[in-house]
């Protein structure tokens, strides 16, 4: 008897163990998704898909369309919410609202007029985030957030390129989380090259570009001016290639510290050889407070030929920059 007992006690204690962390893990997906309704249907289909493809129904998937989104009579977020992968949203008039791209291969087209503006909207909350892969952002101005204007992340990645990007309290755009995003049209042959426009990133409160968390970044043909810290600041195991930008009136122009990596190199497209190594060059880094900042384990390999006038000092190496024996610094 005393036996049955507590094995009793046992089979509750585990149930009872286990449903409260089911419950506490649903409560926490639910909270991350934002949008319930939209969560608990997404799980719906795809058991129902199963559950066809079991049982030898084949059901059409939905077919990629370009769609209109007109933010002055309807939701960004609501248009998202319905998107397939491969959809093309061409968006017009001013979206006054936070937005989170979760689907695969999607492209948000601003057509050169369309806002995303966070005036008024409370909270702390980033405006554009991009938690899918392989997305294509575009030709939008994305201004006032209250915090950062865009954030890949969630090892997210993205094609970021003819944007305004200005006046966010936070950085104008983050790489986070082991995410990748090329910010602008490429460059040369590589392998992510577009043809599109160069984004202008200005007047953001902190950096102007932030690269940080094991995240990658390919940076090239911008104008990053005017932001309240770094033009482009790498941190946390950071990785960027930095070609042909115009970077003005920053309190420092490029930063790195804490194992970011940049590599400077006479050849932009190191990346197709040394997916771990990053590249500067053929930037104009001109006006700012320190043109290249690097310290607390940052680190420097390569050529480095990229300085206008103005800085009120070139280079700033203290405290633990690896810069590698061949640097050349002009």
């Amino acid at each position: 008897m005393e036996v049955s007992k507590s094995r009793n006690v046992f089979v509750f204690s585990t149930a009872f163990c286990l449903a409260f962390s089911l419950s506490i893990g649903a409560s926490y997906a639910d909270h991350e998704a934002g949008h319930d309704e939209v969560a608990r249907g997404g799980i719906k289909a795809l058991e129902q898909r199963v559950w066809d493809l079991e049982n030898g129904i084949t059901t059409p998937l939905p077919q990629p369309s370009v769609k209109a989104v007109d933010c002055g009579s309807e939701s960004l977020q609501d248009a998202l919410d319905q998107a397939v992968e491969g959809d093309t949203l061409n968006v017009t008039g001013t979206c006054n609202e936070q937005i989170v791209i979760r689907q695969d291969r999607v492209t948000l087209d601003g057509q050169g007029s369309a806002i995303i503006d966070g005036t008024g909207l409370g909270g702390a909350g980033t405006l554009v985030r991009v938690r899918a892969m392989l997305v294509r952002f575009q030709n939008f101005t994305v201004k006032d957030s209250p915090r950062h204007g865009i954030q890949v992340h969630r090892s997210g990645s993205a094609i970021i390129e003819g944007n305004t990007i200005q006046d966010s309290s936070g950085d104008g755009i983050i790489l986070s989380n082991s995410a990748y995003a090329q910010i602008g049209p490429g460059s040369g042959d590589h392998p992510a090259a577009g043809t599109g426009r160069g984004n202008l990133i200005q007047v953001n409160g902190r950096h102007g570009i932030n690269v940080r968390g094991a995240a990658h970044a390919s940076i090239f043909h911008n104008k990053i001016a005017n932001n309240g810290i770094d033009g482009i600041h790498g941190e946390v195991g950071g990785v960027a290639d930095i070609d042909g930008n115009e970077i003005t009136g920053n309190s420092r122009g490029i930063r790195l510290r804490t194992n970011a990596v940049a590599k400077l190199s006479d050849h932009p497209n190191h990346y197709d050889t040394n997916p771990g190594l990053g590249s500067i060059e053929n930037n104009k880094i001109q006006d700012n407070g320190v043109g290249l900042h690097c310290r607390l384990g940052g680190a420097l390999n390569g050529n480095l030929q990229n300085f206008g006038t103005g800085n009120t000092a070139d280079t700033d190496f203290t405290g633990s920059c690896h810069v590698n024996s061949d640097v050349h610094i002009p």
